[in-house]
């Protein structure tokens, strides 16, 4: 008698256990949403320009517009300009930037020259921010010169925080 009582009692309490986990259980709905952002982008204002050079040494655009010409790279004559860029995107988000420090600029016969160091003014900001990008340019003294002159491209990545 005493196992089918045993018996009974674990089945009951079994049991119980079986509906008394439902009875304290609860679902709940949770909700969801999604707020899909405008891409951040750039927008060029001002081309960089380093404007006619010449000579031997390092001409460098600042980011902040105090532009240099080491002695015997000649003279930056008006139209030089450090490139400047608007960052455009969702209002109000933060924003980081980056720049490949290098670039290659290509003349007609294929000859070429590196801006080097090529740097933002800032490198976080809010979108609407403007700022400038600077770089510079070592001459040899056996750059072609004429001819159109050389050009390129540079790399400025904008990215929401």
């Amino acid at each position: 008698m005493k196992t089918k009582q045993q018996f009974y009692t674990a089945a009951l309490a079994t049991l119980l256990m079986g509906t008394s986990s439902s009875v304290l259980a609860d679902t709940v709905v949770g909700n969801a949403s999604a707020n899909i952002l405008t891409p951040a982008s750039l927008t060029e204002n001002t081309a960089m320009a380093f404007a006619d050079i010449g000579g031997v040494g390092t001409v460098t655009l600042s980011n902040d517009g105090s532009d240099t010409v080491t002695p015997g790279a000649g003279t930056i004559v008006s139209g030089a300009a450090e490139g400047v860029f608007t960052v455009t995107g969702a209002a109000g988000q933060l924003f980081t930037l980056s720049a490949i420090p290098d670039a290659t600029l290509t003349h007609a016969d294929t000859s070429t020259m590196t801006v080097a160091s090529i740097t933002p003014s800032t490198t976080t900001g809010t979108v609407g921010d403007t700022f400038n990008v600077g770089g510079s340019i070592t001459l040899t003294g056996s750059e072609t010169a004429g001819g159109g002159g050389y050009t390129g491209t540079y790399n400025v990545t904008v990215n929401y925080q």
